[in-house]
């Protein structure tokens, strides 16, 4: 209290001087806290600068008259700045941590010498656009070093340790003394660089299922890389572009080649020594490419039906490309009148006329005529049994019946040929374009394309084909009804 009451008396007099004489200066005038018979010493146990909370910028305490050594508090960012290096005499830094930055707006400069050797941790997230080219990965340490390119100005400082030259372990070095592993990352060899193996060297990869050799590994697409052997004129060359191997020589392969694609130049020649091919797929192709006799021997596979040529293997015989099996083929059922395994079946009603063979010297055809003398449309049906063949795979995908006829006249209440037909299980096929079939001219061989849109048809099984005529007689005319030929095209299996 005494003391106290001493320091507020010495106070009051310093104002009450300075009131009395105004603008009076006190020479080696010193302050006196409170508890303290020493200037410039306190025995309280905190000193506040700016009690008042009026500071908006910095709160500084300054040193020498200069006012340019300082130790002060920036209100704004909440952080305190010394304007001077800090020599802590070989004591430790306790509890400290680097920078840390989260965005771009955080990362400090590192463009001028004074910004050499600063200290930066990234946060979760890369940052990218530092310095304008550099991008900054997640969780890392980085020191400026700000005389690389603007892409590296932040180095990564690696791993911290008592054996370390510039952040590197020395376990982390590759050394000729003694068996070594380079456990992970890439080994950059650069342009130009060569590596030279002596003689006896051997290079080993134990056999474990993830053993793999990259040549080229940049993901350029066209690349190609080349392995040479001896004086370079052996080579092992990768297509990018293509997706193939070549070797420019003679290979000999003693044990098994497993291969996706193989392909010998022209002229070369594959010996098996023969020995097996397994597993073996002919060339794929949408389309016949040219035959001729440069690819004389070629044998591919057709994958679709590509105009008459159904899918299927062909072989080139150095003019045509021919199929190298029956499988897939067109193939015909051909029926001349009279009809093998046929027969006339009135229907009973409307069957007066009469029904024979005749011969077309100018057409050079034999075929059935139909004619009847009554005023009425009359008509006969001719029944041909039809044994499908141990070969049918199916009905052409288009005009599977296909038959020559002529009328004498365009008109169907005249004359006309309607056409039926029974599968192999005895149930009526389903047809399209088979009634009211006439002359597309009067009195002219035409023919007729109908299709088979439904039924069952076994291999080695009878069907029947029904084939109605019917004509009149109006006035002194006939209106007669012919038929000369029955074609059943259809696609052949192995049989």
């Amino acid at each position: 209290m005494k003391q106290l009451l001493r320091s507020r008396y010495l106070a009051t007099l310093l104002v009450t001087g300075a009131l009395m004489t105004g603008l009076m200066q006190v020479a080696n005038a010193a302050i006196l806290y409170d508890g303290a018979d020493t200037p410039g010493v306190t025995t309280a146990d905190t000193f506040i600068v700016d009690y008042d909370d009026t500071s908006t910028g910095n709160i500084s305490l300054s040193f020498g008259s200069a006012g340019t050594d300082y130790f002060r508090f920036d209100t704004v960012n909440s952080r305190f700045q010394i304007s001077s290096d800090l020599d802590l005499q070989s004591f430790q830094l306790i509890n400290a941590r680097v920078h840390n930055v989260s965005v771009l707006a955080d990362v400090p400069s590192c463009s001028a010498a004074g910004d050499r050797g600063k200290k930066i941790y990234t946060g979760a997230s890369t940052i990218a656009n530092v310095n304008g080219a550099q991008t900054l990965a997640a969780n890392t340490e980085y020191i400026c070093n700000e005389t690389n390119a603007a892409a590296n100005r932040w180095v990564e400082t690696g791993t911290s340790d008592a054996d370390t030259l510039d952040g590197l372990d020395s376990t982390q070095f590759l050394r000729s003394d003694t068996s070594d592993n380079f456990t992970s990352g890439t080994l950059t060899f650069d342009a130009g660089t060569t590596v030279t193996f002596s003689p006896t060297t051997t290079v080993n990869m134990p056999n474990t299922a993830s053993d793999t050799f990259t040549v080229n590994n940049d993901a350029i697409d066209g690349d190609s890389s080349t392995l040479a052997f001896g004086d370079g004129s052996g080579t092992i060359l990768w297509n990018d572009t293509t997706g193939n191997f070549t070797l420019n020589n003679s290979t000999t392969v003693s044990g098994t080649l497993t291969s996706n694609s193989l392909v010998v130049n022209s002229g070369g020649t594959v010996d098996l020594n023969l020995n097996q091919v397994q597993d073996l797929r002919l060339e794929n192709v949408a389309s016949l490419p040219v035959c001729n006799a440069a690819s004389t021997g070629r044998h591919l596979y057709l994958t679709t039906q590509d105009g008459s040529n159904p899918p299927g293997d062909y072989i080139c015989d150095g003019t045509n490309w021919y199929k190298s099996s029956v499988a897939g083929t067109n193939n015909s059922l051909r029926f001349q009148a009279v009809f093998p395994d046929s027969v006339n079946r009135p229907d009973g009603t409307n069957n007066t006329g009469t029904l024979s063979s005749a011969y077309d010297a100018t057409n050079f055809r034999n075929y059935y005529n139909w004619r009847s003398n009554n005023a009425a449309l009359q008509d006969l049906d001719v029944v041909v049994d039809v044994r499908l063949p141990e070969d049918f795979g199916g009905w052409a995908a288009s005009n599977p019946i296909q038959l020559d006829m002529r009328t004498t006249s365009t008109n169907t209440a005249q004359n006309q040929l309607d056409v039926s037909g029974v599968d192999t299980s005895g149930t009526a096929m389903t047809l399209t374009g088979a009634t009211d079939l006439v002359s597309s001219a009067a009195n002219t061989w035409t023919s007729q394309n109908i299709s088979i849109t439904g039924g069952t048809f076994t291999a080695g099984s009878r069907m029947q084909m029904v084939f109605k005529f019917h004509g009149i007689k109006a006035g002194a005319t006939n209106y007669m009804t012919d038929l000369n030929t029955l074609r059943l095209n259809y696609i052949r299996k192995s049989p």
